[in-house]
C-alpha cells in the first residue's frame, strides 16, 4: 500500500488531476469524500493499483475481488448506480443507487 498523503490538493486550472497514495479498499470511503470536497465539483480520478494486489501461489496478481468491494463502497458512496453487469457479483450488501451524479470519479486500474 502506498504512503497516503496529508492532504488533497484542488485542481489547478485548466488540468484534469487524480489521487494517489495510500488509497485502498480499507479507507475508500472516507477518502471519496476527502477528494470530493478537494475537487471542488470537477472531474478527478484515483489511483489504487498496489492496494488492489495479492500474492497467490507466490506471485504477484490483481485481485477482483478487492476491485469488486471498491465499486460497491462507490455504489454505496452514491457517486454512480450500480454496474448492471456487477449487480450479481457483488455480495457485500445492497447498494444504494445514486439519484444523481453531482462529481465525476474515474476509477484507474
Amino acid at each position: 500500500l502506498g504512503i497516503r498523503g496529508k492532504d488533497w490538493p484542488s485542481p489547478p486550472k485548466g488540468y484534469e488531476i487524480g489521487y494517489a497514495g495510500g488509497i485502498g479498499p480499507e479507507n475508500l470511503h472516507s477518502i471519496l469524500k476527502e477528494v470530493i470536497v478537494a475537487g471542488n465539483g470537477r472531474s478527478i480520478w484515483i489511483d489504487m493499483e498496489t492496494s488492489l494486489r495479492i500474492i497467490k501461489d507466490a506471485r504477484d496478481v490483481f485481485d477482483l475481488d478487492k476491485c469488486y468491494k471498491c465499486v460497491e463502497i462507490i455504489c454505496e458512496s452514491e457517486l454512480y448506480s450500480h454496474p448492471f453487469f456487477l449487480r450479481n457479483r457483488v455480495t457485500l450488501g445492497p447498494s444504494k443507487l445514486s439519484k444523481s451524479m453531482t462529481n465525476v470519479i474515474t476509477i484507474m486500474i
